[in-house]
Order: structure tokens, then sequence, then C-alpha cells
């Protein structure tokens, strides 16, 4: 099962795990109707290897790298930032379901990361 995450996090308040080469580890998180016309901003920091992105709205609850399994991606080296703006054809209120792929492993075998 994902794991929920708080919709506002503060510096220090960083969720941080580990995902094998071409595994993922899945999260999700609510944004609420009073929110209203808002931004989704999600930052996944590499610290060893590197991990992508993959995140779907309810269409994707369980997005993968697939064409057509995921909402939004970023599979850049390092660091990958997402916005998701009201404005966007696919952005909706309710649950965002996040994957977090180990793409390139670090010297242990595995990917670790923060978001």
């Amino acid at each position: 099962a994902a794991e929920e995450l708080p919709l506002f996090q503060s510096k220090g308040d960083e969720v941080q795990g580990v995902v094998n080469e071409s595994d993922y580890v899945d999260y999700k998180v609510f944004v609420p109707p009073e929110m209203g016309a808002c931004t989704l901003r999600i930052h996944l920091k590499a610290l060893q290897g590197d991990s992508d992105l993959f995140v779907g709205n309810g269409k994707n609850p369980k997005p993968r790298k697939k064409e057509g399994e995921h909402t939004w991606r970023k599979e850049m080296w390092g660091d990958d930032k997402l916005s998701i703006h009201y404005w966007d054809s696919a952005f909706n209120l309710g649950w965002y379901y996040i994957s977090v792929r180990g793409s390139r492993v670090g010297y242990d075998g595995w990917c670790s990361f923060t978001l």
C-alpha cells in the first residue's frame, strides 16, 4: 500500500526512502477541495544513485514508467522537481499518487532519496 504524505512539508519534514534498481516505492497525498486553484510541487532529491519520479491523478493510481501508466513524470539525472498547476488539463483536487523508481543504483546496489 502507498504511504500517505502530509500535504504541506517544511524543511526537515522530508520523507527518506530507499529503492532498488527498477523497483518502485509508492506514496500518496490528498489535495482537499478547499485548496481550489493551487500548484502541487514535488521535489525528489537523490542522495545515492538516481531515482525517477512518476505521478498519477485518480486515473493513474499506481503510476509507472510505461507510457499511459502515469500522468506526469520527471526522469532527470539527480534531483527531479515537478510542479502541477491548476490550469493543467489533468489537474484535479483529491488524491495524487507518487511513485519513486530506482533508475541507476549507487555503490551499494540501491538508490536513496528524500521526497
